[in-house]
């Protein structure tokens, strides 16, 4: 039986110091662990859009090493997505499986990376960080690139390029803003990603039409009825994000009947691919949300 704490918010600091060629040691004999009880290190603070490597978390890297120090067992719990707003991307994406290899490297015998623990259904390419993890799972040296290339192409078949192109560029997009906007966007998983400025309307209503294009080369799969509604849900899931951020952030644009248009029809989809929250805590369902959408 190995017995466990938790490492995390206030108790994240290891009982350890860094020595001047860089090591680490523990402050006493006395805070070294047994053999029979490891640290679950979860360092909730970290940028998870850069990796272990990267300056921007040699805080956070630094105390793993520490609380390696003092335990033989470590275990790691990370984090992928912003759990004040389910519906928008989180940028983990390039970096989840060198941080993984970090962890694994420094003497880590597990690691988990949490995501939205509490929702069914999810957009923002969730779908994908699922598929990187399992990935990871059997070999952390894979190729990053060749991942994307097989996920793409295999989930999304005649549908994959216009679907890849739309990752392609929300991910430079994110890259972009964390860019600009490194005081606002610094990879907190708390980070206020819902503001207007971030999220320009002909940018999302672009990313809509490459789920068009998408939905239209989705339909050579017609002839397997089964395969093309499922085909159809996964593109449909992806188009939700840029959807709920056009009613959010521009619905003075339009007519009283449009935006009630595009709330029905946003519910219909959200409820069909199985989409139950817009964020993690106490009122966060999406009924909840329909309901101060006036659609309830």
């Amino acid at each position: 039986l190995t017995v466990m704490f938790f490492a995390y918010n206030v108790m994240v600091q290891p009982p350890a110091v860094k020595n001047a060629d860089g090591t680490w040691s523990p402050l006493d004999e006395s805070v070294v662990c047994d053999d029979d009880v490891a640290v679950f290190y979860a360092p909730i603070a970290a940028q998870f859009n850069h990796t272990f490597y990267e300056t921007e978390n040699q805080k956070y890297y630094d105390m793993l090493q520490g609380w390696r120090a003092c335990s033989n067992d470590l275990y790691c719990w990370l984090y992928e997505t912003n759990f004040m707003y389910y519906m928008y991307p989180y940028n983990s994406w390039d970096s989840m499986m060198e941080t993984y290899r970090y962890c694994v490297e420094n003497g880590a015998s597990y690691v988990m990376g949490q995501d939205q623990h509490n929702a069914t259904g999810s957009t923002s390419f969730t779908d994908l960080k699922d598929y990187i993890n399992s990935c990871a799972l059997f070999d952390l040296n894979q190729d990053y690139e060749a991942i994307l290339d097989d996920y793409f192409e295999n989930y999304y078949l005649d549908a994959s390029e216009p679907m890849r192109r739309y990752f392609d560029e929300l991910r430079a997009w994110m890259r972009y803003l964390e860019d600009e906007y490194p005081a606002e966007l610094n990879g907190s998983i708390y980070a206020e990603i819902a503001k207007d400025k971030f999220w320009p309307k002909g940018t999302l209503e672009h990313w809509l039409d490459l789920i068009d294009e998408a939905l239209e080369a989705a339909e050579n799969c017609k002839s397997d009825r089964v395969l093309y509604e499922n085909l159809k849900k996964r593109i449909i899931k992806e188009s939700l994000f840029a959807r709920y951020a056009l009613i959010e952030h521009y619905s003075g644009v339009y007519s009283a009947e449009t935006l009630l248009e595009m709330k029905l029809s946003f519910r219909e989809d959200a409820q069909t691919v199985g989409l139950s929250r817009y964020q993690e805590g106490e009122g966060g369902e999406l009924d909840i949300l329909y309901e101060a959408w006036g659609i309830k």
